[in-house]
């Protein structure tokens, strides 16, 4: 019949919120729970390979393949029109270089004796896994009968590390130790390290005949 209707309807544009999910971050791959720099606007949610937690952003590279990037997306709704956005930074995960303990009295003490005991395994060849047991500085010094004051000098250093480790295990943190004025014991356990250098350094390099020249040092 040729009729025509129409109807209209108002469609209202609403603008999505603006999100900001903060600057990308690199991370060393270790066991640790990190909290991310907070993203704006607050009550969004965290999404991405390493987030264990998605409301407060927290990331734990273990939780990841290792080391690469890895995106990490911030998606935040705004409550009175429903719109959502989202916002991307890069995790980068890398592997740990170094690690130095030498402003943080707390674990100084812990990681001096894990060093210290690296040493003592090296002279004595065992492996990093505490088992597994090889030929060694110790071993070559038994083979060459070096004796330092009619005790084997193999006996003799390793009597050292120990007597050197039961000092520095008898410490309270090495924080608390400088405070005491003067830190005798804390002083007292530095010796008793020290007696290791020229056994080391002197006797032991000597009876293999190995001559140290001043390249060779390093100024101890």
């Amino acid at each position: 019949n040729g009729c025509t209707s129409s109807d209209d309807i108002l469609v209202e544009v609403k603008p999505l919120p603006i999100v900001d999910a903060g600057n990308d971050t690199t991370f060393c791959n270790q066991p640790s729970n990190v909290i991310l720099n907070p993203a704006t606007p607050a009550g969004g949610t965290w999404s991405g390979e390493g987030i264990v937690d998605m409301n407060n952003g927290v990331f734990n590279p273990i939780n990841t393949n290792g080391v690469g990037d890895y995106e990490l997306i911030y998606t935040f709704t705004e409550p009175s029109t429903g719109c959502t956005s989202a916002d991307t930074i890069i995790a980068t995960v890398v592997a740990p270089q170094n690690i130095e303990a030498l402003y943080n009295g707390e674990v100084s003490k812990q990681l001096f004796l894990e060093g210290l005991d690296a040493t003592q395994d090296f002279f004595n060849g065992v492996a990093f896994n505490g088992v597994a047991q090889g030929e060694s500085l110790s071993s070559y010094l038994d083979t060459l009968n070096t004796v330092k004051d009619g005790v084997d000098l193999n006996t003799v250093i390793n009597t050292q590390f120990d007597e050197a480790r039961a000092a520095v295990q008898s410490l309270d943190t090495f924080a608390s130790e400088l405070e005491v004025n003067p830190p005798t014991t804390f002083l007292n356990a530095y010796d008793q390290v020290q007696e290791l250098v020229p056994l080391l350094k002197v006797d032991m390099v000597s009876a293999m005949s190995i001559s140290i020249d001043f390249a060779d040092a390093d100024g101890d």
